[in-house]
């Protein structure tokens, strides 16, 4: 199943990721993960587009999980797992 993306960009969903961001979408909880690295998206404040991409999903209706490139990196595989198993508020103690 193929559709665009709701953010506006004009790429395509496909399985679940959007090509062209680094991003999950997880239907069963209405919850998109974007990974973000740490320079391009210019930690720790963040680029005005990520914000504005924030925005947009909650107002449509979507929960937004924006993780660092180096909290990915630091993560140990208890928190990718429960991240993984959409276990997110588990997985938020540990950020």
């Amino acid at each position: 199943m193929t559709k665009k993306c709701e953010c506006g960009c004009g790429k395509e969903v496909n399985n679940r990721f959007i090509s062209g961001h680094n991003t999950r979408l997880i239907s069963q909880t209405n919850m998109i993960i974007e990974a973000d690295g740490d320079y391009w998206h210019k930690y720790p404040e963040g680029r005005e587009i990520d914000h504005i991409r924030n925005n947009e999903m909650k107002e449509k209706g979507y929960k937004v999980l924006r993780l660092w490139e180096h909290q990915i990196k630091d993560m140990n595989s208890t928190i990718f797992n429960e991240i993984l198993n959409y276990n997110l508020l588990e997985a938020m103690k540990w950020l």
